[in-house]
């Protein structure tokens, strides 16, 4: 038996069995890990003054091409809660007899269902457990329920180019047993490793960011529309809007020549972007430049990623057009040379899956930046930082498909979030990425998740739903984390009819009952944003058992309640609160 301990922690290790338990000693909680002896494996623990370091130390088998971490760790006592960064964030309460069948659950770094960030808690009755994950270029999580009822969430360490490659090291933190303490932690270690980045600091260098705050999601569709675009932006203006980030104006992609729902890519000219622009609004295109339509051009066919095959991945498809990955090397070379046309005048960027679905090897031994061998994940991501940090350089606040903290001090806007549906689900939707990164990153809907739009939706039964067209909901949701508000106004878009890749047209105009609707429900929120977006999210709370009724409070003392139960609510906390409304409190 290994014991090593300090003021504050105690580790004991088995090293015959492969037992290990953790004391916190300020809190008498003790930690067991779950599972059995790692055969063959070499873990190296580490005690620090606050901390403990977990390291897997890679000896050269070429033939371990994946390692689970110690890091499901179950608490003594009765209570034990997860806390995910799936999408915003998701309180798993494990004691649910709602919920009791079996499952794996894969999950990847971001996407819409991934980690968004590279940690995850248990909450148990004194204390909380927070594991982070500090080589996260090669790695996934599985969390899983057993047939006996016993419940983990595993880091699993994956190969790099073939092998383990390196050594790879987690950590351990123990805090008290709250969503807040355990969003705080993580945050103090994201400042520590200088991977944090405030508004204020952006707005120092990069002023237009201020422009963020109070502004409208303004989405018009990827599809060209028949409108009157300026006039209907006058509209808008003239509604209260006094800020909107529209987008997308043009697409920023290496040919136009394709179709959605049997629709060219919406394409505004130089007047109009200039009309839009006068109306203080602030215009982005959408930068798809990440996959492309193989075209038969030598250009293209030799900028494509290569999968371990050889081949090129086929990544996406609307009709009958195929998209293939672009190796992330080429990516600013081709932004660059688009900021001198098509997206001169544009005044914020949004990006598509380039923090979503970008970071992957490349096994393509002609490209110049690495030429005759593999481009790693590590080296990949740092492509995708410089494009970003390009993109915000020549044109200013930059958005991206997906919340992922891996690029927060290179991007502002990131995407996906869950409906705050607490009665038929799992995971019960939490605050915790504006927790960590309010006073630095806006946290916003997918694109097409709008408050006036339903042609988008999924289940991910049992564990949660998201889509558009709750408009109440959702702006109570954005209220309470101190979000802008998403609406469609006009336009058109493309969706699939169900039958195969089949696609269809849909569109919105502003006069429309639902539009108008949203818009109304959309302005106190906008207000709201422009009050509180800077700020840190200092707490959160669940006020009822049923998780309906929620707070959170602001660095400058702002507190915001939200109802998204179906009944009224009466509370000694903020009073009569409606269905799926929010408003303003006092502590």
């Amino acid at each position: 038996m290994q014991k090593i301990h300090n003021k504050f922690i105690e580790i004991n290790i088995n090293e015959e069995s492969g037992s290990v338990t953790l004391t916190d000693k300020l809190r008498d909680m003790d930690w067991i890990l779950d599972g059995n002896k790692s055969e063959n494996l070499q873990f190296e623990y580490k005690l620090h003054d606050n901390y403990i370091e977990i390291k897997y130390i890679y000896d050269g088998d070429e033939n371990i091409k994946s390692v689970t971490m110690p890091s499901a760790f179950s608490p003594s006592g009765n209570t034990k809660k997860y806390l995910f960064p799936i999408m915003q964030g998701m309180l798993w309460d494990t004691a649910d007899k709602n919920f009791t069948s079996p499952f794996e659950s894969y999950r990847g770094e971001a996407g819409h269902h991934g980690f968004s960030m590279p940690m995850f808690a248990v909450l148990g009755d004194n204390g909380g457990l927070l594991y982070i994950s500090e080589t996260q270029d090669d790695c996934h999580w599985v969390i899983s329920r057993k047939s006996d009822g016993t419940t983990r969430c595993d880091n699993i360490q994956t190969d790099s180019i073939g092998t383990m490659r390196y050594d790879r090291i987690g950590r351990i933190y123990f805090t008290d047993p709250s969503i807040t303490k355990a969003a705080k932690c993580y945050k103090a270690r994201i400042i520590e490793k200088g991977r944090f980045i405030t508004f204020k600091e952006k707005i120092e260098k990069y002023p237009s960011v201020r422009n963020l705050f109070g502004a409208l999601m303004c989405y018009i569709g990827y599809c060209q529309d028949d409108i009157d675009y300026v006039e209907n932006f006058k509209k808008l203006k003239a509604y209260g809007f006094e800020r909107a980030l529209v987008y997308p104006v043009r697409f920023n992609t290496y040919t136009q020549d394709f179709k959605m729902g049997g629709v060219a890519p919406v394409n505004l000219s130089d007047s109009d972007i200039a009309s839009i622009k006068e109306l203080g609004y602030d215009v982005a295109p959408w930068s798809w430049i990440n996959e492309a339509i193989d075209d038969g051009s030598e250009y293209i066919n030799n900028i494509y990623r290569s999968n371990r095959d050889g081949d090129k991945n086929l990544t996406w498809q609307i009709d009958d057009f195929k998209y293939y990955n672009i190796c992330t090397a080429f990516l600013e070379d081709f932004y660059l040379s688009q900021k001198k046309t098509r997206t001169k005048d544009m005044t914020w960027d949004h990006f598509d899956v380039v923090t979503c679905a970008t970071n992957n090897e490349c096994h393509a031994k002609n490209h110049a930046a690495h030429i005759n061998r593999v481009m790693t994940k590590t080296e990949d991501r740092e492509y995708i930082r410089k494009l970003l940090l390009c993109a915000r350089e020549n044109t200013g606040a930059v958005s991206s498909e997906s919340f992922n903290d891996a690029y927060s001090r290179e991007y502002d806007i990131g995407s996906v979030k869950a409906w705050a549906q607490y009665d038929s689900f799992m995971f019960k939707p939490i605050p915790l990425t504006m927790l960590v990164y309010h006073d630095s990153m806006i946290h916003s809907w997918w694109e097409v998740h709008n408050y006036n739009s339903k042609y988008f939706g999924a289940n991910m039964f049992p564990f949660y739903q998201y889509g558009g067209g709750r408009c109440e909901l959702m702006a109570a949701m954005d209220a309470l984390y101190g979000l802008p508000p998403d609406v469609f106004p006009f336009g058109a878009q493309y969706c699939w009819t169900g039958n195969g890749k089949e696609t269809m047209l849909y569109r919105f105009r502003f006069d429309d009952p639902e539009t108008q609707h949203a818009l109304k429900i959309a302005l106190p929120v906008a207000k709201n944003h422009a009050k509180v977006g800077m700020l840190e999210m200092t707490d959160f709370e669940f006020l009822t058992d049923n998780y309906n009724l929620q707070r959170t409070v602001f660095d400058d003392g702002t507190v915001i309640y939200a109802n998204f139960g179906l009944n009224t609510i009466n509370h000694s906390d903020c009073g009569v609160l409606l269905p799926q409304s929010w408003k303003y409190g006092i502590l």
